[in-house]
């Protein structure tokens, strides 16, 4: 496959065409189903530019997944950069998690067709090192004493994403739950208390109640 860091700017502009409308084709039919044909016709490429640009369906698959999780690390890259003591992580860092997720809901449909299909997702070099980065954060914290002692790091990293993307997974069976609220509202509403359980949860009292009171003044 081609560097991307010796690619023009028009053929960067098609690599991105591809990759926009391979997203989507593997998003609505699974990796499976869809066909190189179908992707290229959508991008309005030739099948021999697509295998030039990406070499196979699988590699454009994992492309796919490569550049959605580059795009979160940009959406992230101000927590990155706070102090590794910055309670802001749980508050702001979390908020960005959340709304990224939800505008990203194609991505958990990517990876349900992957497991349908027998192809559980291979975490990708960057969403290896984002997943780091964060739980060297909550390593910092508990042993700093501000995460409660009792909290396991490596669960509380689970836990914070798999509650956010279980709500987008099943944001549209909300009204099975007995909940009568308008779903514009709840996004709202549960990203607001999922925090302020994770908090209270997570860090012990005196964290916890600094960081709602940052949180609420901003």
């Amino acid at each position: 496959m081609t560097e991307t860091r010796t690619l023009s700017p028009r053929a960067l502009a098609t690599r991105d065409t591809i990759l926009r409308a391979a997203r989507d084709c593997f998003a609505e039919r699974g990796l499976a189903a869809t066909t190189t044909r179908e992707i290229a016709r959508r991008a309005g490429v030739t099948q021999p530019l697509l295998h030039h640009y990406f070499g196979s369906k699988d590699a454009l698959f994992d492309a796919v997944l490569e550049a959605a999780v580059s795009d979160y690390e940009d959406a992230q890259i101000e927590q990155w950069s706070r102090p590794m003591d910055d309670l802001r992580f749980f508050t702001h860092g979390l908020v960005v998690l959340f709304e990224w997720l939800g505008q990203h809901r194609d991505l958990m449909r990517l990876g349900a067709w992957a497991r349908l299909e027998g192809r559980p997702l291979a975490p990708s070099a960057s969403a290896v090192a984002i997943t780091q980065h964060v739980r060297a954060r909550l390593q910092h914290f508990h042993d700093s004493g501000r995460l409660r002692p009792d909290v396991d790091v490596d669960i509380a990293l689970l836990s914070m994403d798999a509650m956010f993307k279980g709500y987008w997974e099943r944001r549209e069976e909300i009204r099975a739950y007995g909940v009568e609220l308008e779903v514009e509202d709840l996004d709202a509403r549960f990203v607001t208390q999922s925090i302020r359980m994770m908090l209270l949860g997570l860090l012990v009292p005196d964290a916890a109640e600094e960081a709602l009171q940052s949180w609420s003044r901003e």
